[in-house]
């Protein structure tokens, strides 16, 4: 069976002096899909020709490789030129539509001690004044659209099930998958990302592991 992954965002901090939810809201910023309703996302495999780009707004300071606006990774264009080495997704230049001026870096604390912290970072975020011209040339990212397990299960026999590995027990949905599917699709949406390890060797590095969790995904004991 072919090696699969289950790339997640971390979402959750408890009190660690290092990462908060606004370095993780800052990390991956706010996007909408500007005519369509707020949050709908596009998925590989519904109307090509037609995908609406998703709108960003995030802190211009530092844009990392690797991010989840939404719901798909979005990722800069040196990764993307070497995911089009892949075939059964789609990828999709994103807009940023505002790009705020905001030091928040990892595992300073600091900001936290003024009265200055909103209570609400996504609010922040959408209320925010826009600095894009400090920021310019704006660098160029994709939004990765993968195909739903949902809608190409079927279309494959033999589909076993997995499970992803985990720190400690929980009910996670299963992926049903073989190899046939994953040499057609190696990367594929539900509830998270699942890549084949071949995709994993271009996306691997460049995630930060204090946002987001790379577990195997393993044959689940029926």
């Amino acid at each position: 069976m072919t090696d699969v992954y289950k790339i997640d965002e971390v979402t959750f901090f408890g009190d660690t002096d290092q990462i908060s939810s606004f370095h993780y809201k800052m990390f991956h910023g706010e996007a909408e899909r500007p005519g369509t309703r707020k949050h709908t996302p596009e998925w590989y495999g519904h109307g090509e020709g037609s995908k609406c780009p998703l709108s960003i707004v995030r802190p211009g300071n530092a844009i990392p490789p690797i991010f989840v606006p939404q719901i798909g990774l979005v990722v800069n264009e040196e990764i993307a030129e070497s995911l089009r080495n892949f075939s059964g997704f789609g990828l999709l230049a994103v807009n940023f539509e505002r790009l705020i001026d905001m030091e928040c870096r990892k595992g300073d604390m600091s900001w936290y001690c003024t009265e200055q912290a909103p209570l609400d970072p996504s609010l922040y975020l959408r209320s925010a004044p826009d600095n894009r011209k400090k920021f310019e040339p704006v660098p160029t990212h994709f939004e990765v659209l993968a195909p739903r397990l949902q809608d190409i299960r079927d279309s494959f026999d033999n589909c076993q099930k997995y499970l992803p590995t985990a720190f400690e027990p929980v009910d996670e949905e299963p992926f049903y998958t073989s190899d046939e599917m994953l040499h057609q699709f190696p990367i594929v949406w539900h509830y998270g990302t699942y890549v084949t390890r071949d995709v994993l060797r271009v996306l691997g590095p460049q995630l930060d592991r204090d946002f987001f969790s790379v577990r195997e995904v393993l044959p689940a004991e029926e």
